[in-house]
């Protein structure tokens, strides 16, 4: 069930292949897809990890075309254990199918159906059903510093033109997805921008679960989280429980709610289980607080 050296696998022409990996350990997300297509054609599809699944951090993530993770379940983790640092699906050859009729009359339907649907018009509107814009959240419906403190606390939620500037892409996130409702979106910058794909609950859980209200200091923590294979929401929830402690005088020198200029170094802190807080917060809130 374990490669003896890092590897991925090719799915290419019906046929599922090893290859070697070792060049690519340790590299990002971007990095890892870019080279994989590179290789295997600029249409390949990859899902890789990066340098916290192959440090094993319980919440890892396996991240799909640049930005989209399948997350909270730590399946980054399960590819570290297994040396695997990424799949490619390469190649053009239709799957088959038992019914192309009634496949082709349901893809119809929900094609057609999108268009008159209110939640499918939000999602695919901009900001998308991610971007938090608007009007003020009902008390209680978003966690504020680790769910201890009612209502906002007086964070500010962005308006839909604070998202002006920062879309990588609105269109075409998932690949066969007609709706697009799932947006990239990072702060104008040096950074890797293209890891910004901005899952439903990234703004409040590395927001105001935080104390964070800084709308640039949030998407540039989840594109980096989403590059470095870490789960955003799982990652917030945790880092929200340190911060509690810290704030109730249980864990020393630990981190601040509010303290946005610090959340890229504990990021990558936790990626590399790097230093004793690092590899504590790598096990997640439940394995820390038994710690």
């Amino acid at each position: 069930g374990r490669a003896e050296r890092p590897s991925y696998l090719l799915v290419e022409g019906g046929e599922v292949v090893c290859r070697d990996a070792g060049d690519l350990w340790g590299l990002g997300v971007a990095a890892t897809t870019d080279a994989l297509r590179a290789r295997h054609g600029a249409t390949a599809q990859v899902a890789a990890i990066g340098p916290a699944g192959e440090n094993l951090v319980r919440y890892a993530s396996v991240v799909t075309g640049h930005a989209h993770p399948a997350g909270r379940y730590g399946l980054g983790a399960v590819f570290g254990a297994k040396n695997l640092k990424a799949v490619v699906c390469a190649g053009d050859v239709p799957a088959p199918v038992a019914d192309s009729g009634t496949i082709a009359a349901l893809t119809a339907f929900y094609r057609e159906s999108l268009a008159t649907n209110p939640l499918a018009a939000l999602q695919a509107g901009e900001p998308g059903f991610a971007g938090w814009a608007g009007d003020p959240l009902d008390p209680g419906y978003a966690s504020v510093r680790n769910f201890s403190v009612p209502g906002a606390g007086g964070l500010r939620l962005p308006a839909v033109r604070d998202y002006d500037g920062r879309a990588v892409s609105t269109t075409g996130a998932c690949p066969g997805c007609p709706n697009d409702c799932l947006k990239v979106y990072a702060p104008p910058g040096p950074a890797e921008r293209r890891s910004g794909g901005l899952g439903q609950e990234a703004f409040l859980s590395l927001g105001w679960n935080l104390g964070i209200d800084d709308l640039d200091a949030v998407l540039a923590a989840n594109a980096l989280c989403n590059d470095l294979g870490l789960d955003p929401v799982s990652l917030g929830g945790t880092l929200a429980f340190a911060m509690e402690c810290a704030a109730r005088g249980l864990l020393p020198g630990g981190p601040a709610f509010g303290d946005a200029a610090a959340l890229p170094g504990l990021i990558r802190d936790v990626a590399a289980r790097a230093g004793e807080l690092g590899d504590l917060l790598a096990e997640g809130s439940a394995r820390a607080a038994a710690r």
